[in-house]
């Protein structure tokens, strides 16, 4: 009773409904993220729906993102860290190539999510 202030052993049962996106489905998810780091919530739900029959809402799919301390700043932070032999070796390419070979396009404006452009 001292320790716990009472006479009954407190509960094992957190209580409350389980996850709906078990540490099985949180793995399968960042190893999707690994392959696609810039993947929409709403791809996101898809894919557990598509591949373990498991449908969710992208807010269920952002919470767990969050439990798991995943963000779009971590991704950016590896985008940084890209080959930098092999953005050496692009421009060793592009120098060969005359100016009249090239074409520049202005994508800023440009969704291909929403096909706006």
């Amino acid at each position: 009773m001292e320790a716990y202030g009472t006479v009954f052993l407190p509960s094992e049962n957190v209580g409350g409904r389980p996850r709906i996106i078990n540490e099985l489905l949180e793995h399968e998810l960042l190893n999707y993220l690994e392959e696609r780091p810039m993947a929409y919530l709403d791809e996101m739900a898809y894919f557990l729906l598509d591949e373990y029959g498991v449908a969710v809402d992208e807010v269920t799919v952002w919470k767990c993102l969050h439990r798991l301390g995943w963000s779009r700043k971590i991704q950016r932070k590896v985008a940084r860290e890209r080959n930098q032999t092999l953005r050496n070796a692009w421009f060793v390419k592009l120098g060969r190539w005359r100016a009249d070979q090239l074409i520049f396009l202005d994508e800023s404006a440009a969704c291909e999510r929403t096909g706006v452009f």
